[in-house]
């Protein structure tokens, strides 16, 4: 198993071994040395909806279009990034 030109490509077995010998393999039935431990529960789902506010529809998780359009009822007039 040697490399070529330029050294990302390569030729020959890669399981090869000086000796000629074969790659050891484990017998049937066991696990590997490095087998990783279960991972703890599952995160908690994530939900996002995308909302029009010009006229306060949203999809939501059942499929179906709803309409809440009093989000910014407090709000007095319109704000911009630099007056926050």
């Amino acid at each position: 198993y040697v490399p070529l030109n330029d050294g990302y490509n390569w030729k020959g077995d890669p399981n090869a071994t000086l000796s000629g010998q074969a790659v050891p393999q484990l017998p049937p039935g066991t696990p590997p040395a490095g087998v990783p431990p279960p991972s703890g529960p599952a995160p908690p789902p994530l939900a996002a909806a995308e909302y029009d506010p010009a006229n306060g529809t949203y999809v939501g998780p059942d499929g179906r279009v709803h309409t809440q359009s009093n989000l910014a009822q407090g709000a007095t007039e319109e704000r911009t990034w630099q007056t926050m």
